[in-house]
């Protein structure tokens, strides 16, 4: 799908970039994905064996926005790229 302006969605862009605005302003703290990749989940499990609190690890607020700023770049790289 092409994210400058496919004539199907042409608001596609300015809503993924309303999305990320959002998604940052989400008061997320516990940070889980679909797949443990998506938040670091080897580290946090080698965390939690060793945390005080169980779920320390997983309360992550800054990995949370990591996640959103390599989505963020990741769409703003293939925007680049659709309109050379």
């Amino acid at each position: 799908m092409k994210l400058a302006a496919p004539e199907s969605y042409p608001g596609i862009r300015s809503d993924f970039e309303r999305s990320f605005q959002t998604l940052r302003s989400l008061p997320a703290d516990i940070f889980l994905g679909s797949h443990g990749s998506f938040f670091d989940m080897a580290r946090k499990h080698r965390a939690q064996a060793s945390a005080k609190d169980p779920a320390a690890p997983f309360i992550d607020r800054e990995g949370y926005l990591r996640y959103i700023d390599d989505a963020e770049r990741r769409f703003r790289t293939e925007l680049a790229q659709e309109q050379h």
